[in-house]
Parts: structure tokens; C-alpha cells; sequence
């Protein structure tokens, strides 16, 4: 089972991106996406590099029910 990015403090995020070696900054990107914008998937986190998305994709899960 993946482990859901929803929910997650943006230490927490940090700590996610630091774990797949991404810049630190992308905590942030990830926390806008996850709480400021509406989304469904990780691929739709377009200011992330395809990289970030990738590695996000192997081991995450947005967390995010669709009503």
C-alpha cells in the first residue's frame, strides 16, 4: 500500500522529498498542490519535474477522496 501525501505536515513533506532526493523546495510545491488546488493525480502537479512525479508516483498516493 502507498503512503498518502494528504495529511502530511510540510515538515513532513520536507522530509518526504529529502527521502527521494528532490530539492527541498518541492515540499512546498506539493503542499499547494495537495491543499491549495484541485487535483486528482500526481501527474497533475505540473510544476514539478517528471522526475519528482515519477519518484512521487512509485511510493505515494495523494490521499484524496473524490466526492
Amino acid at each position: 500500500m502507498k503512503e498518502k501525501l494528504f495529511g502530511k505536515t510540510l515538515d513532513q513533506l520536507k522530509d518526504v522529498v529529502k527521502q527521494l532526493g528532490l530539492p527541498g523546495f518541492t515540499a512546498k510545491q506539493i503542499a499547494d498542490w495537495l491543499y491549495k488546488k484541485d487535483i486528482g493525480t500526481i501527474e497533475e502537479m505540473t510544476n514539478l519535474s517528471l522526475k519528482a512525479r515519477t519518484l512521487l508516483e512509485k511510493g505515494f498516493d495523494l490521499g484524496i477522496s473524490s466526492f
